[in-house]
Parts: C-alpha cells; structure tokens; sequence
C-alpha cells in the first residue's frame, strides 16, 4: 500500500472514531491537527478525558492480537473479551473490542462519570 493511500486510510479511520465518540459523549470531538514531517498536535483524536492514538491496519497479528482472540473465545455469554498484556519492564496494555469500549463510554456518561460537555 502506498504512503499516501496509507495516510487517507487513517485519516478516515481517525474520523471515524472522532465521529463514534462524538455520538457517544454527546459532544464534538474532532482529530487534532497533523502535519508530515514529524509535528503534530499529539494524540490523532483528543475527547477527555481520553487520548487516542489510532492505527488501522490490513492485519494486526502479534501476540496483544492473538492475546485478545484468546479472550474472546474464552469469554462467557455477556461478558467483555479484554486482553492485559506486559513486556519485560513495561507497563502493562489493555485491548478491548471497540464496540465494547463505546458501550462503556457510554455508561460512564450516562452516570455522570463522563462530562458530555
């Protein structure tokens, strides 16, 4: 895939989030501004109290890919699939299904835990 091809795939895929949290949180939540060439903004969608890096890929593969499949098979009936998963002196990662992490989103606004504004 070329570099340009690569970019509008994550660009659309940042939108995307941007445009699924907005609906969540009830509030506008848009990409931060990025530049080629190293300067950014920070994070690819900012929605507090979140941060959010986001990368799209043709397969993901990987041991957090295949940690989390395992999870998913092993979940009971409505329970979340959530693999945590650590490198030698890293702090420890948390991969979730999306859908999954919007649903809670969701619950945590509708409980107040989460401003929408």
């Amino acid at each position: 895939m070329g570099g340009k091809h690569s970019r509008d795939k994550g660009h659309r895929f940042e939108r995307k989030v941007a445009k699924d949290l907005g609906e969540v949180l009830g509030r506008e939540v848009r990409r931060t501004i990025q530049f080629r060439g190293g300067a950014t903004e920070g994070s690819d969608v900012v929605a507090e109290p979140f941060s959010i890096e986001c990368k799209s890929y043709k397969k993901l593969g990987g041991l957090i890919a295949r940690a989390y499949e395992q999870s998913q098979g092993d979940a009971k009936e409505g329970f979340i699939p959530i693999a945590i998963c650590k490198g030698d002196r890293q702090e420890p990662l948390v991969t979730m299904g999306y859908a999954d992490f919007l649903d809670l989103v969701k619950e945590w606004r509708e409980r107040g835990e989460i401003q929408a504004t």
